[in-house]
């Protein structure tokens, strides 16, 4: 037997929920809404289901941290370590939590699996030992959210992984990271720095879209893809952004004064649309201006 997603719990006032042995499965968002839920009592003879220390439900079987009770008074959780994925909406309306540490054991986290927590302000990922890959919308719409470490040893984030994250000043995308998914920052219009680390090889669709305060982007010398589709520049948007700084080994991409061109020069790319010259002379050996590569410089 299973709960199925879109079960009428709004209106649930009981704070602890006794799960019978005889469920075996939970459909996504199954207690989504719940926000008076506090834990869960789970029998020691439930062949399916175990219920930490905190009152989040994990699966025996599968090692899934499946829900997080959503009106839990715990401010501060630690996923705990032997932990194997996140579920779809686990963490989803939390609306205590502030601080959440996510185990080095988790290797996947499932959509939207710590989104729309309204007080959430800091969230750790301990350095992943098997490779950790982020599903889609996985911290998007966390209002209060200032501090992310994303671990050593992640290969993916997913789209839209920080959409309206809008308190969110800074963070590091480490050098593991081979897939990057598009609008990762899109709307996270507090957003000041982004450092990309050693190792990166593709900075994707609208990657830091409408980021206003972004002053500042360096692209290491990893880097071999720049999505320059003009409906899709990662950069468009960003109104403060003054430069873009490209490793002087990079073989695909360099800047000249801070505008962003190909590694031989022929084409230019992209002009800061925060760039506060009156008056810019297009560089020699320049054969090539791409589409929108001044969209929004009103300097």
């Amino acid at each position: 037997q299973g709960v199925r997603a879109g079960s009428e719990l709004e209106s649930w006032t009981n704070p602890i929920l006794a799960v019978p042995d005889s469920l075996n499965n939970l459909s996504c968002a199954a207690f989504e809404g719940a926000t008076n839920l506090q834990g869960f009592s789970v029998k020691e003879s439930n062949p399916n289901f175990v219920v930490d220390a905190a009152g989040a439900l994990l699966n025996k079987e599968t090692g899934a941290l499946e829900v997080w009770p959503c009106g839990s008074l715990t401010t501060n959780y630690t996923i705990p370590e032997g932990t194997k994925t996140i579920g779809i909406h686990a963490f989803y309306g939390s609306k205590n939590l502030q601080e959440l540490t996510v185990a080095s054991s988790v290797t996947s986290t499932n959509g939207s699996s710590i989104s729309n927590c309204p007080n959430l302000e800091r969230v750790i990922f301990l350095d992943s030992k098997n490779g950790l890959e982020g599903g889609n919308y996985m911290l998007s719409e966390n209002p209060k959210l200032t501090y992310v470490r994303l671990p050593n040893g992640m290969t993916k984030l997913g789209l839209r992984t920080f959409e309206n994250d809008v308190s969110l000043r800074e963070i590091e995308l480490p050098g593991t990271l081979t897939t990057i998914g598009s609008f990762l920052f899109n709307g996270c219009t507090g957003l000041e720095t982004v450092r990309i680390g050693e190792g990166v090889t593709q900075i994707t669709w609208s990657m830091l879209k409408n980021c206003k305060e972004v002053k500042h982007v360096t692209i290491p010398s990893s880097v071999s893809y720049i999505e320059t589709d003009p409906r899709y520049l990662p950069f468009l948007g960003c109104t403060s952004l003054e430069n873009i700084t490209v490793d002087g080994r990079n073989r695909y991409y360099k800047d000249i004064d801070g505008v962003l061109m190909t590694a031989d020069g022929s084409t230019l790319i992209y002009y800061p649309e925060g760039k506060q010259a009156a008056a810019y002379q297009i560089p020699e050996g320049t054969v090539r201006i791409a589409s929108n590569a001044f969209y929004n410089n009103l300097n």
